[in-house]
C-alpha cells in the first residue's frame, strides 16, 4: 500500500511520516532527497548548480536549455531571490553562476524539481519512484505536489492524505515560513485536489498529532491489498455500467428519433394517399 502526503510547505508531512513509518512499518520515500541527490551530484561534476545567461538560456547539469518567455521569466524572480538570499553565493559572469553550499536551501529545491526537471519531464519523478517500487511493500511518500503524482498513487490503489497545521483546538494555522517560494506552483498545483482524508498535525503537541495519524490511517492499513484491488475493480465496473448506460440512452434516444421520424413520414404518405383518393 502507498499513503502519499500533501501537500504545503511547513504543515508537517516529515513528521507525520514519522510516526506512520514507526507504527505501521511504511518504508519512507521522499522527492525532496532525490533532488538533494541530484543536486548534490551536479556541484561534484561541475562546481557549479547553473547558469542563466540572460533573457533565455539556462545551463545546468551541462545541458544547455533555452527556455520560452513564461519560463524564462518565472526563473529569473526565483534567481532573484537567491541573490537577494545568497549574495556571496551568486558570481555575475556573463549570467547567474550559482554555487551552492546549503543543499537543503528551499528554494534551490524548487527550482530543480519543479523549473528543471518537471518543465523537462512532468512524470520524471514519477518514473524516478517507481525505479524503487516493491508491489510488495508498504510505502509513505512525504511530499506530493502535483496532481499527476496523486494520480500515480491512486492507481497503485494508495490514499492521499492532506496534512494542515493546527493548534490544541483543531484551528489551521498559518504555515511556518520555511523560505519557499509560497506562491510557486509546487505549492499550488493541488490547491482544488480532493484528498481522500486529512491529517491534523497539532502544534507542539506530537502525542495528539500521534492519536490522530493512528486512528486515521489505522481503517486503510487494515485493509488488505485484496479488498483495495477489489475496491478497485468494483469501481470500474460501475464506470463500465455508467458509460455503458449512457451510451445505450443514446442509442435509444437515436432510435426514438428514427421512429418519430419514420411516423411523421407514414402520416405524410397516409395522407397524401387519402387526397388522392379525394
Amino acid at each position: 500500500m502507498i499513503i502519499g502526503l500533501g501537500y504545503k510547505a511547513g504543515v508537517g508531512k516529515s513528521t507525520i511520516a514519522q510516526i506512520i513509518s514507526e507504527t505501521f512499518g511504511f518504508k519512507r520515500f521522499s522527492f525532496s532527497e532525490l533532488i538533494r541527490s541530484e543536486i548534490n551530484e551536479a556541484v561534484a561534476k561541475q562546481g557549479f548548480v547553473f547558469r542563466f545567461i540572460y533573457p533565455d538560456t539556462l545551463i545546468i547539469n551541462n545541458e544547455t536549455i533555452k527556455l520560452d518567455p513564461f519560463a524564462a521569466s518565472d526563473v529569473y524572480r526565483i534567481l532573484t531571490q537567491i541573490i537577494a538570499k545568497y549574495p556571496n553565493k551568486v558570481a555575475l559572469t556573463g549570467g547567474f553562476l550559482y554555487t551552492v553550499f546549503d543543499v537543503d536551501d528551499k528554494i534551490l529545491l524548487q527550482f530543480w524539481g519543479f523549473n528543471y526537471r518537471r518543465k523537462k519531464d512532468e512524470n520524471y519523478w514519477i518514473k524516478k519512484f517507481k525505479e524503487i517500487y516493491n508491489p510488495g511493500e508498504n510505502y509513505i511518500i512525504e511530499n506530493i505536489r502535483f496532481p499527476n503524482e496523486a494520480i500515480m498513487i491512486k492507481e497503485l490503489s494508495g490514499i492521499v492524505a492532506k496534512v494542515v497545521l493546527v493548534d490544541n483546538e483543531g484551528k489551521e494555522l498559518q504555515l511556518l515560513n520555511d523560505a519557499r517560494l509560497t506562491d510557486h506552483q509546487t505549492e499550488t498545483a493541488l490547491d482544488n485536489y480532493e484528498f481522500d482524508i486529512t491529517l491534523f498535525n497539532y502544534y507542539g503537541n506530537l502525542e495528539k498529532t500521534k492519536e490522530e495519524v493512528i486512528a486515521k490511517i489505522a481503517p486503510y492499513v487494515k485493509r488488505t491489498e485484496k479488498d483495495i484491488k477489489q475496491e478497485s475493480q468494483i469501481n470500474e465496473t460501475v464506470q463500465k455500467n455508467e458509460n455503458r448506460g449512457n451510451i445505450l440512452d443514446k442509442m435509444d434516444n437515436k432510435e426514438n428519433s428514427i421512429k418519430e421520424e419514420r411516423t411523421e413520414e407514414e402520416t405524410t404518405a397516409f395522407i397524401s394517399r387519402r387526397g388522392r383518393r379525394q
